[in-house]
């Protein structure tokens, strides 16, 4: 699936109606997958993010000496602990990049493919489950938040949205949408971030939004972008920039240079990760989806 682009009549009907049919496809898509593949599997990553006070009792062999309640065993003269609840709801952000690198690879699927599916997956599995979800679309800007609502309406209309986005801007940055974030998140949410991450001078806005929410980044790239197969000259554009190379794929040097900075960021990136704790899902333009969401779910399930 590509994203939204008007016929070469200029026809405003064709254009709407191709649309429509494009997000009811993927709607059903992204509904059998939540269906037959991802029930019971979703509520690891969007577990209510705060605690509410419920109610006090006596102490019991084993409580934590730091939930007693002072104030009622001085009253009482026997101690009582607080009973907190995890609230059930949580706020769910989608932030995601449709700069050039993820939207137009050389051929095949593409990054935004998958992009596309994730993103109506998690909406329709948060709102079904009465979360309430936001979304953040940019490239090195952010260029249409929707605020965070519930329901199964808010979710197809945020669907609708991601498909119909045409970006502005070519180039990446990270940081505006997760500085967004924080000036509008007060309350810690779960942000799940959806790029190839081929950008830089986004490491510390990373940092600062890991520590007020909960950041899960869903690293979206395409086999050309780590490694070139042997196929002669093979002119190349930097989607980003617009500038154009050429590429001897039949060079051992150029290929290898070529793998080893592709390489090399991965590593930053993955060091950058570690480093902030972030649990990361590495997705193929050409990987199941349903698959890959369903291992990660039930890996971040898994007792620590």
């Amino acid at each position: 699936m590509s994203k939204g682009r008007s016929r070469a009549d200029g026809s405003t009907s064709g254009r709407s109606g191709d649309l429509l049919q494009r997000v009811h496809r993927l709607r059903i898509h992204c509904g059998a997958l939540v269906d037959q593949q991802l029930a019971g599997s979703y509520a690891s990553p969007f577990k209510g993010q705060g605690i509410e006070f419920e109610e006090t009792r006596p102490y019991q062999a084993g409580d934590d000496v730091r939930a007693i309640d002072w104030r009622v065993t001085a009253r009482s003269g026997r101690p009582f602990v607080k009973l907190f609840r995890e609230e059930r709801q949580s706020t769910v952000y989608l932030i995601i990049d449709g700069s050039g690198s993820v939207t137009a690879p050389p051929f095949g699927a593409t990054p935004w493919d998958r992009i596309c599916e994730v993103a109506g997956v998690l909406a329709l599995v948060a709102s079904a489950d009465e979360n309430r979800v936001g979304l953040l679309l940019f490239t090195d800007r952010v260029e249409l938040a929707i605020p965070p609502a519930g329901g199964t309406e808010h979710a197809m209309r945020i669907l609708r949205d991601v498909v119909a986005w045409e970006p502005a801007s070519q180039p990446t940055d990270l940081r505006p949408p997760l500085e967004r974030l924080l000036r509008t998140e007060r309350r810690r949410c779960t942000a799940v971030v959806l790029s190839d991450f081929l950008a830089a001078g986004y490491e510390r806005a990373l940092r600062i939004a890991a520590a007020s929410h909960e950041l899960i980044p869903i690293v979206c790239h395409h086999p050309l972008q780590r490694e070139v197969p042997r196929v002669g000259l093979l002119p190349t554009r930097d989607p980003e920039s617009g500038r154009m190379l050429w590429l001897d794929t039949f060079s051992r040097r150029q290929r290898e240079e070529y793998r080893r900075a592709a390489a090399a960021m991965e590593r930053r990136r993955d060091e950058l990760f570690a480093r902030l704790r972030l649990p990361v899902l590495h997705l193929s333009s050409h990987e199941d989806v349903a698959v890959a969401l369903r291992r990660f779910f039930d890996r971040r399930g898994e007792p620590r």
